[in-house]
C-alpha cells in the first residue's frame, strides 16, 4: 500500500487549486492553504485563528449527514465534518462555482441556490437569506451587524447601477455582501461591523465611487443610508432604517 509521506501530503494541499480549510472541534479555522486566502481576496494568516462564525458561508450546525453544499457569490462551498483524531471539526472546500456546479450529478445540482442576480452578485432573495442568518448570528453572539444602502436615481438607471456594483465590489472588504435589492438599489451587509464603523465606511464608499464616477453618465444622483442592528430588528427592519436615512449624493 502506498503512503503519502507527510511532506508530501502538505505540498500536495497546498498546491490545490481549490481552496481547502481545517476548522477545529471548538469552531476555530486552525489551517487553510494559500488558495482558500486567496479566493476570498485575503491573506490566509488574516483568517488563522478566526471563529468560523465570522466567516458568512459557514452556517451552524452542519445537517446530520455531516456533509453540506451551498454557495457564497461564484463559488462552492464544501463542508465535511471530520471525526478522526485528533482532525475532529469541519473540513471546508472552496471552488469556483460555475465549473464545478456544472459536473455535479443532477440530484445534487438541484440542491443548490440560484445565488447571483443578473448583475453577478447576489440576488435579493438570497441576499434575505443572508440577512437572516447574519441576524441569527447577531441574536445569538450578539456580533454587531450593519448594512449600507446604495441607490441610483436620475438617468439610465440600469447603467447607473452597474457602474454602481462594479465600483463597490472594487472597494469593499472580503467580508462584506453585496446584494441586487431591486433595479436601482443594492445592499452592502455588514458581519461584524458596529454603527460607527458602518457610518464611516459609508462615507468612504461614497467618496471614492464619485472620484471614480464616468464623466460621460450623466444626470445621476446616489443616495447613501445605513442602520445597525438593534434587538428586536428582522431584515425589514434593518433595510428600512437605512433607506429611511438615506441622503442624496451628485456624481458630478
Amino acid at each position: 500500500m502506498f503512503e503519502l509521506h507527510p511532506e508530501f501530503s502538505r505540498a500536495l494541499m497546498e498546491a490545490m487549486p481549490g481552496g481547502l480549510a481545517f476548522v477545529d472541534r471548538a469552531g476555530n479555522l486552525q489551517w487553510a492553504n494559500e488558495s482558500f486566502g486567496r479566493l476570498l481576496g485575503t491573506d490566509r494568516s488574516d483568517l488563522l485563528g478566526r471563529p468560523a462564525r465570522t466567516l458568512a458561508f459557514l452556517v451552524d450546525p452542519v445537517p446530520a449527514t455531516g456533509e453540506r453544499f451551498s454557495s457564497f457569490g461564484d463559488l462552492m462551498v464544501i463542508e465535511r465534518v471530520l471525526l478522526l483524531e485528533p482532525l475532529v471539526g469541519r473540513l471546508i472546500q472552496l471552488l469556483p462555482r460555475k465549473p464545478l456546479q456544472a459536473a455535479l450529478p443532477m440530484p445534487v445540482r438541484l440542491t443548490l441556490p440560484d445565488l447571483p442576480s443578473p448583475s453577478g452578485i447576489l440576488s435579493k432573495e438570497t441576499g434575505l437569506h443572508r440577512l437572516a442568518i447574519e441576524i441569527s448570528r447577531s441574536r445569538r453572539y450578539e456580533n454587531p451587524l450593519s448594512c449600507v444602502v446604495a441607490r441610483v436615481e436620475g438617468g439610465d438607471l440600469a447603467q447607473g447601477l452597474e457602474i454602481l456594483i462594479g465600483l463597490l465590489k472594487e472597494q469593499l472588504r472580503w467580508v462584506d455582501v453585496l446584494i441586487q435589492w431591486n433595479a436601482e438599489q443594492v445592499i452592502v451587509l455588514l458581519p461584524e461591523t458596529n454603527a460607527e464603523a458602518a457610518g464611516q465606511l459609508q462615507k468612504k464608499l461614497a467618496a471614492r465611487v464619485v472620484t471614480k464616477w464616468p464623466a460621460h453618465v450623466a444626470n445621476t444622483q446616489l443616495c447613501w443610508g445605513n442602520s445597525s442592528w438593534r434587538k428586536g430588528d428582522d431584515a425589514d427592519r434593518l433595510i428600512h432604517r437605512a433607506e429611511s436615512s438615506a441622503l442624496t449624493q451628485p456624481t458630478d
